[in-house]
């Protein structure tokens, strides 16, 4: 085992290697190690393109959630160095929006409470799953603030309109962004788990997605630096 093992295989994950990581092999290389097996085994998927495990990374790093600029410049180079197009990017982006509305999912029951009958033109297996998910969420979003619903169905209309990635990555964004470690949205995750099936996603590519939420513990392994490095803990 050396140093040159272990920055490559977090070369190889995001491309350069922290400072943090070099401090951290002096105080305990049998932990970097095993630390960076960690990583690369949850964030080089061989079930997923590269491209698109890129673009998951990015998900989880962009999502209102975690709002991470560092990692979402990182993910964006990486993708396009896959081959991601800039319409598949901006399409993770566009799907992010739509994270807001789990604050009115959890929020809207407690305001107005009761049973409400999802709206009739909202039907078909795609609708049905996410009533079974979320039940009443949209009749009571249509009957209590009818102009915010209309504002919603719109925005979830261009979003699927537009051109960008194939339906079962689209869904697998969302299962990475409602996972990631500070939002935990397991609902919408297990909603969109098994509409990403539908639309032809492995199970295999479903798991190599969850995995992937694993790789933000790099962020706590770089700020070890400032317990190890005096010039860094004194700024």
């Amino acid at each position: 085992m050396n140093f040159d093992v272990v920055s490559g295989r977090i070369k190889a994950l995001n491309g350069d290697v922290d400072e943090a990581w070099a401090l951290l092999y002096d105080a305990d290389p049998g932990f970097a190690d095993a630390l960076s097996k960690y990583l690369v085994a949850a964030g080089s998927p061989d079930a997923l393109p590269p491209h698109i495990t890129e673009l998951l990374l990015l998900a989880h790093d962009a999502s209102l959630t975690v709002l991470d600029r560092d990692g979402v410049r990182r993910r964006i180079h990486r993708a396009r160095e896959a081959g991601a197009s800039t319409a598949e990017i901006l399409d993770v982006f566009r799907l992010l929006c739509m994270l807001s509305i789990h604050s009115v999912a959890e929020g809207l029951p407690i305001a107005v409470g009761g049973s409400y009958p999802a709206p009739q033109d909202m039907s078909g297996p795609y609708w049905e799953t996410f009533e079974s998910t979320f039940p009443g969420l949209h009749g009571g979003m249509a009957k209590a603030t009818p102009d915010f619903f209309e504002a919603y169905r719109e925005m979830g209309s261009a979003i699927w309109q537009a051109k960008g990635l194939h339906p079962k990555w689209r869904e697998l964004v969302w299962v990475v962004a409602d996972l990631a470690t500070n939002h935990l949205f397991s609902s919408g995750a297990q909603l969109h788990a098994a509409n990403a099936m539908r639309y032809g996603a492995t199970a295999e590519e479903v798991v190599s997605a969850v995995l992937l939420d694993v790789v933000y513990v790099q962020r706590t392994a770089e700020l070890m630096k400032l317990a190890l490095s005096p010039s860094d803990t004194e700024r």
